[in-house]
């Protein structure tokens, strides 16, 4: 810097130097930073916005955000938030806005986002707001990650389970009507058997009662037992005729 100045009534010029060597590394760090975060912004994997913290607004879009939208940077600049989002409760701008505002205020919020796409389908996003500074300026950065394949396969795990506990129902049912059905066929078994025990008790009854001289013979004709009702007398031991057939025996 050079500056004219008066010395005891005479014109000088005098010439003051600084060295800028410290501030200019400290610039040219604060662009090296500058150019690698928005290396990392720009080419991040997540969909990423940095909001301006007083309106929202989009001030920078990174290309992850392009592709899982449709809308170009600057198509998204234009619409912000509420030309991003579905517009169906609870995805409604004012409520982003609001989720928006808890992050401003130094909340970081993190929550499942449903937007449309350009050409009209659904995107669903996990988002996450937080408070940053950025060039010595306080910014809202936002992320999102697609989770639409995620919350498919959910979906789908969700009805297979379903299915199942239904077939599972079905089945249990099934084996509770069999089983009802079982003990009810029991339940008859046990009284025909009763049934046909107590007529066996009630002829046998009448059997010994009777004074007459029975036999009782297989299929085949063989004797099998007897009875001599009153104390009747055989006509032959019984060894002679019991395990024989009527035939020979006659």
């Amino acid at each position: 810097t050079l500056r004219r100045i008066a010395i005891l009534g005479v014109p000088r010029v005098v010439a003051i130097v600084r060295d800028t060597r410290d501030r200019r590394r400290a610039e040219q760090a604060l662009r090296a930073s500058a150019d690698s975060y928005r290396a990392i912004f720009q080419h991040a994997s997540d969909a990423m916005w940095v909001h301006d913290l007083d309106t929202g607004e989009f001030l920078e879009v990174n290309d992850a955000a392009v592709e899982m939208y449709g809308f170009s940077a600057d198509e998204q600049r234009r619409i912000g938030i509420a030309g991003l989002s579905a517009g169906v409760p609870p995805y409604t701008a004012a409520e982003g806005l609001a989720l928006f505002r808890r992050a401003a205020a130094g909340q970081p919020q993190r929550f499942v986002w449903l937007g449309r796409h350009r050409d009209g389908h659904a995107v669903w996003g996990e988002v996450r707001l937080r408070r940053i500074t950025l060039g010595g300026v306080d910014r809202v950065l936002a992320s999102s990650r697609d989770i639409g394949d995620r919350l498919q396969a959910e979906e789908a795990l969700r009805r297979a389970n379903e299915q199942l506990e239904m077939r599972v129902a079905a089945r249990t049912a099934e084996l509770a009507a069999s089983n009802a059905a079982l003990a009810l066929e029991v339940r008859e078994h046990a009284q025909a058997k009763e049934a046909l025990l107590q007529r066996t008790r009630e002829m046998e009854g009448v059997f010994l009662a009777l004074p007459d001289l029975y036999f009782r013979l297989d299929a085949e004709h063989r004797f099998l037992d007897y009875r001599a009702g009153n104390g009747q007398a055989l006509y032959v031991p019984p060894e002679f005729f019991l395990g024989k057939r009527l035939h020979d025996v006659m």
